[in-house]
């Protein structure tokens, strides 16, 4: 999965929480989620790893969260033409 965001529509608080959890994952375990090579987005790539080491709450809950923030999915196909 790829994430893009408009930042004018995401509180501080919900974007900085997403930013320091995508940092995590790409340092210690970029299989499960990392950012793009732009690093203008960021690339979710094992829900069920992401769920169980990196949230805290459910992954469907967590994609609604960043829905209603007013982050859009992007194909994936994107990433892998670069």
């Amino acid at each position: 999965y790829i994430k893009s965001v408009s930042h004018e529509k995401i509180p501080l608080l919900h974007s900085t929480e997403t930013y320091d959890l995508i940092n995590r994952c790409d340092e210690v375990a970029s299989s499960v989620a990392a950012w793009s090579g732009d690093g203008l987005h960021f690339i979710l790539k094992d829900k069920a790893a992401l769920e169980k080491h990196f949230l805290t709450t459910k992954y469907a809950s967590f994609i609604k969260q960043l829905n209603n923030y007013g982050f859009t999915k992007i194909n994936s196909k994107l990433e892998e033409s670069g």
